[in-house]
């Protein structure tokens, strides 16, 4: 097969002249290198670009290192390509179109998902920003019975966030029409982002009938996320009555399509089997070393949580030799890709990176570190009260004790939103939602809150027993 490109210089659409072109493109094939090698240099030699580019694109569907060479050359420029955003673009749509290797297109659209991201925002204009937005709304639209390549629920992801590149603003009404579309079409992340909807009533009504549904849905289409959390579901009562069985076997399918999705480079699996492995969940014994290496890969993924993981391994020793050095490297990392998480409105790494700056070096050390945690925790705060005033009960009582280790001093607020969880507690555990019952046991046992009373809470920890939840024993 080919392995290079001849001279490949600025090229362009133009009308080829002098070359029975058709033919020869026809006759260019995986099975004749020979040709495509002599016609390539004919078109090197009469510096006939429009040739040049034709042909180059031809043996691309067949010769991964001449499409790579071609590809990379419009999206950084080299020797041979002068760099063109459009060109670059149109190339990668071919590619997808053409659906003939799942690796290539899953590769291509992280590419996608990065310039959209803004990791490579330089090197792209709004534009061509844009064109993507339409290659994804056309994908998505093109065919009822297919969410081609994803579209329909990559589109959902943007309106869901909303993206700065693309000039997006949040549309939660339109993200839940686009999960909805992608998970009537069987796309597992799909439903599981649109029970996350319900659960929340963004874009649709609060609903955990539904939510629970759609969680469902997502597992049998192997989604190892929507198995966990239906496990917690089934685990706590939360709508459904305790089914400690079920819930087991539903962590058994999650940890089996974790594993299966880790090898494809899905960072989330390759951290959920970390956590699995760290901490030994439902028969499956805790094996640090194997915990590390999975956190390893999700790290090399760039997922900020997971090299926290190793950071910290490294720092205690578990799983791994103490090492001062890799403990640092790692951390550094960790940092950096926490707080990208951080601006992505990613409310756990934002809480994580202001402690950093509050207690560890070398963070703690930087000039205005106190001034650049207060900035963060607001902003997860803020993240927190959206989701509390949307009646989601846990964001509540998060809420207040965040309140009431950051500042203790504002009684009022701390009350404010413990009474809201409280009241919703109430609410969810009068509907059967066990775990609600317990929660308010514990508020009414810790006094938090509320008035502190030992019968309140002995009631409401005997409703939690009757729904299934907890050791009735005690």
């Amino acid at each position: 097969m080919m392995k290079t490109l001849l001279s490949l210089v600025l090229l362009s659409s133009t009308a080829l002249t002098n070359f029975a072109f058709a033919s020869d493109l026809d006759k260019c094939s995986k099975d004749n290198p020979s040709f495509c090698q002599e016609k390539l240099t004919k078109c090197s030699n009469d510096k006939d670009q429009a040739c040049l580019l034709e042909l180059s694109k031809k043996i691309c569907t067949f010769d991964m290192i001449t499409c790579n060479k071609l590809k990379d050359g419009f999206k950084y420029g080299d020797d041979q390509v002068v760099q063109s955003s459009d060109s670059y673009l149109s190339l990668v749509f071919d590619l997808i179109k053409e659906k003939k290797i799942a690796i290539r297109k899953r590769a291509l659209q992280e590419e996608l998902k990065t310039i959209v991201d803004g990791k490579e925002e330089h090197l792209f204009n709004k534009t061509s920003k844009e064109q993507i937005l339409k290659f994804w709304t056309d994908e998505c639209n093109l065919d009822q019975k297919l969410n081609n390549n994803g579209s329909c629920t990559k589109l959902g992801q943007i309106y869901l966030n909303g993206n700065h590149s693309l000039h997006v603003a949040v549309d939660e009404n339109k993200a839940a029409t686009f999960f909805e579309r992608a998970c009537n079409l069987s796309d597992g992340l799909a439903c599981y982002n649109l029970a996350n909807l319900y659960k929340l009533g963004k874009g649709v009504s609060k609903d955990q009938a539904k939510n629970i549904e759609y969680l469902e849905k997502s597992c049998n289409l192997r989604n190892f996320h929507a198995c966990d959390t239906l496990s917690s579901i089934y685990d706590n009562g939360l709508g459904v009555k305790v089914d400690a069985i079920k819930s087991r076997h539903l962590v058994n399918q999650a940890i089996t399509y974790a594993q299966k999705d880790c090898p494809l480079n899905l960072a989330d699996a390759c951290y959920s089997l970390g956590e699995t492995y760290l901490t030994g969940i439902d028969r499956i014994y805790k094996e640090s070393q194997l915990a590390i290496s999975y956190f390893k890969k999700a790290c090399d993924l760039k997922l900020g949580s997971a090299c926290y993981a190793v950071a910290n391994a490294y720092l205690e020793g578990d799983g791994v030799e103490k090492d001062q050095n890799l403990y640092t490297q790692y951390l550094l990392k960790a940092h950096e890709l926490l707080e990208k998480e951080c601006e992505q409105n990613n409310t756990a790494s934002c809480f994580i990176v202001a402690d950093q700056y509050l207690d560890v070096a070398p963070f703690k050390d930087l000039p205005q570190a106190q001034d650049k945690a207060d900035t963060l925790y607001q902003k997860s705060l803020k993240n927190l009260e959206l989701d509390c005033s949307k009646e989601d009960s846990t964001s509540c009582f998060a809420l207040a004790q965040q309140y009431e280790g950051l500042y203790p001093e504002e009684t009022d607020t701390i009350y404010n939103f413990y009474q809201k969880a409280k009241d919703l507690y109430d609410k969810e555990c009068n509907l059967g939602y066990a775990a609600s019952c317990d929660n308010l046991g514990q508020m009414f046992e810790l006094g938090l809150g509320v008035v502190k009373s030992a019968d309140t809470a002995q009631t409401y920890f005997k409703k939690a027993c009757a729904l299934g939840y907890g050791d009735c024993n005690n």
